[in-house]
């Protein structure tokens, strides 16, 4: 007999296959536990960032509600500013009038002050002591 390398059967080789694609089918299964995790993961992290867009959303509502809070604000002490500075402008007019009355009253007073006086200069002189 001469050593003359077997040809493999038609059952080995059937079974070389089903052995290769036992382990094909280990690694797809691998694979696709991998993947699965992967999705979770990803799942997760979809979720946290919808969280935090929610989160973002959320402050970015609260910054407009104050911003606008605050214009509101603004529009109304500046009405109160342009009141006050009319109101101050009257109040400067008002002082200055009386101010000039009070001048007037003076001088009006101070005059008959000096009538007073200079009657009383003559009374005294008309009736001396006696």
């Amino acid at each position: 007999m001469t050593d003359a390398p077997e040809q493999p059967t038609r059952l080995d080789r059937i079974e070389a296959i089903l052995e290769r694609v036992a382990v094909q089918q280990v690694e797809l299964s691998n694979k696709q536990n991998i993947a699965q995790d992967q999705i979770i993961t990803l799942e997760s992290a979809l979720a946290e960032l919808a969280n935090r867009q929610a989160n973002t959303q959320n402050q970015l509502e609260e910054l407009l509600t104050t911003a606008t809070n605050i214009f509101n604000r603004d529009a109304v002490l500046n009405d109160v500013l342009l009141e006050l500075h009319q109101s101050h402008e009257q109040n400067q007019v008002q002082f200055a009038e009386h101010q000039r009355r009070f001048e007037e009253n003076q001088q009006s007073t101070n005059a008959a002050l000096r009538s007073l006086e200079a009657i009383l200069l003559q009374l005294i002189r008309r009736f001396p002591e006696e």
